[in-house]
């Protein structure tokens, strides 16, 4: 349950006093199409297969329609005694690899949508619930719209998404929702793989950032070799804890693909047996990615837990223990100025 903060204080999203928080994206992608009912029996159902409650529950907001707010898988996620964690997306469509021409990054930096997002943002203070926004993650990468390769490059990527960031946290504050937190969310590597792309040049600063967060897979597209978790943490690890000496970090998005001749049942056990060995003392959270798609080659992908017996039989035991904290914790700090 949430603290009842005093005056000059916000509720934040604390990281476990022990273990890791257990979380997913449980088919949740069009939440905004979905009802409230449809919205609860997602999570209700990935609970079931996972044989375990979550503690957040990790779902996307596009703006395809328009900036508005996701009340009905917010309020389906309150009634699960869950952690809504959203994703806002500045993407007016599911065009790739350039920059959106509605939401650019530089519109929102200089205030051009801020009329809607401080309507998202008071309907989030009004739910009274904690909650995170991931505003634009895997801006390291060369596929979203907000990528800093889209945003002005090598000459002023970066610094053009630290300023849209930080506009965002400026107006919900401005709003009075100092019940949401945020998180800075990168891929485990930068494409293109440049200095000027490195995720460290992204970064808003611990003013602007209640969790860190990266993105790393096993391997989500046919074909392609798959990573295991602990070799892209080994890596990753030490750049964010860089970024902050005190943010909290989390996986924020995992998972890998149902595949022939592959084992994804043994690549889930040893992720977990890495989350869980104490080796990245400052994780405190690992979402796993529950969706199902298809390609471009028409070929599917399939991220589900339930992707056969085996994979959810593997997942069930690697989450089963202690160390996987399934209610969230929070605390009370001082409210930013």
């Amino acid at each position: 349950m949430a603290p009842g903060c005093g005056p000059g204080q916000r509720t934040v999203v604390a990281p476990p006093a022990e273990g890791l928080y257990h979380a997913a994206m449980p088919s949740l992608l069009e939440a905004q199409s979905q009802s409230e009912s449809e919205a609860a029996e997602r999570v209700r159902s990935f609970e079931r297969l996972a044989a375990r409650r979550l503690a957040w529950v990790y779902f996307s907001d596009n703006w395809f329609g328009g900036i508005s707010f996701p009340s009905a898988a917010v309020q389906a996620i309150r009634a699960d005694g869950a952690m809504p964690f959203i994703r806002l997306l500045p993407r007016s469509g599911w065009e790739e690899r350039r920059a959106d021409a509605r939401y650019p990054l530089a519109r929102i930096a200089r205030g051009d949508v801020d009329e809607a997002l401080e309507r998202w943002a008071r309907a989030a203070r009004d739910t009274r619930l904690p909650m995170l926004v991931d505003f634009a993650p895997e801006m390291n990468g060369d596929w979203f719209p907000w990528s800093g390769i889209y945003a002005g490059g090598e000459q002023d990527g970066p610094e053009t998404y630290r300023a849209a960031f930080r506009h965002v946290v400026e107006v919900f504050r401005r709003a009075g929702a100092d019940n949401v937190g945020f998180a800075f969310h990168a891929n485990v590597r930068s494409a293109p793989d440049e200095p000027w792309n490195d995720l460290a040049r992204y970064y808003p600063g611990d003013d602007y950032v209640d969790w860190i967060g990266v993105s790393a897979y096993g391997g989500v597209l046919p074909g392609f070799d798959w990573e295991p978790l602990r070799q892209a943490l080994d890596e990753v690890y030490p750049k964010l804890a860089a970024l902050s000496p005190t943010k909290p970090i989390a996986v924020l998005e995992t998972g890998v693909i149902e595949e022939q001749g592959k084992d994804k049942a043994a690549w889930i056990r040893a992720a977990y047996r890495a989350l869980g060995s104490g080796r990245y003392p400052r994780v405190k959270a690992a979402v796993w990615w529950h969706e199902r798609w298809t390609n471009d080659d028409d070929r599917p992908s399939d991220v589900r837990i339930d992707s056969d017996s085996a994979a959810t039989a593997a997942y069930r035991s690697a989450v089963a223990g202690p160390g996987f904290v399934t209610r969230p914790e929070y605390a009370c700090a001082a409210a930013a100025g």
